[in-house]
């Protein structure tokens, strides 16, 4: 079936194989942006395992210890894959076409303090993620889907240049997904 080359017979849509899930993706991403002259590290632990509810509280601490190490870090990239489905539960592929090739469509999220978390830059955060989004339109008009604003801070508030990044959802194949990474690495650059 279309969109699901590499997931489980019994659509988990999960993997712990870098080549299949977000970390491969991360991967092209610090690849494509330390060629650009970005100077990219990469944090490839899968915050998610094996408690998808500690996700949050396993990167706020890799986090941490990362800009301990690299205390001149300004921009942190969240990469997460979407699971839309549609009311009959069938999986939704946000894709566009560009050249003539399949790009999973990209979606930047934006969290704010309104839960309670203090995330005094949220709106800094909201400035870079605007900018961005203007520079992925200007370049790739259907790439990015609209800018996605939360209550909640998603550790957003380390920086003033944090995002995450929606690469496709669970229904895109990890060739669209990549294909989209390598024009988000183009724009980002550019912007920076």
């Amino acid at each position: 079936q279309d969109g699901y080359n590499f997931y489980s017979p019994d659509e988990d849509f999960r993997s712990h194989n870098k080549s299949e899930n977000v970390v491969g993706i991360g991967e092209l991403l610090a690849k494509a942006l330390n060629e650009r002259g970005v100077p990219t590290i990469q944090d490839q632990t899968m915050h998610d395992v094996p408690d998808y509810n500690s996700a949050y509280v396993n990167s706020a601490n890799a986090l941490e210890n990362i800009l301990k190490k690299y205390p001149t870090v300004d921009f942190v990239i969240d990469i997460h894959r979407d699971s839309i489905f549609d009311s009959a539960g069938n999986n939704i592929k946000p894709i566009t076409v560009v050249d003539g090739l399949p790009w999973a469509q990209l979606m930047i999220v934006v969290g704010t303090n309104e839960m309670g978390i203090p995330h005094p830059s949220w709106r800094d955060n909201l400035t870079f993620a605007t900018y961005l989004q203007q520079e992925l339109n200007t370049a790739y008009p259907t790439l990015a889907r609209p800018i996605n604003l939360r209550k909640q801070e998603f550790n957003q508030s380390y920086t003033k240049g944090s995002i995450i990044l929606e690469v496709g959802s669970c229904g895109n194949t990890a060739e669209e997904a990549e294909n989209a990474i390598l024009l988000f690495a183009e724009c980002y650059a550019n912007l920076l």
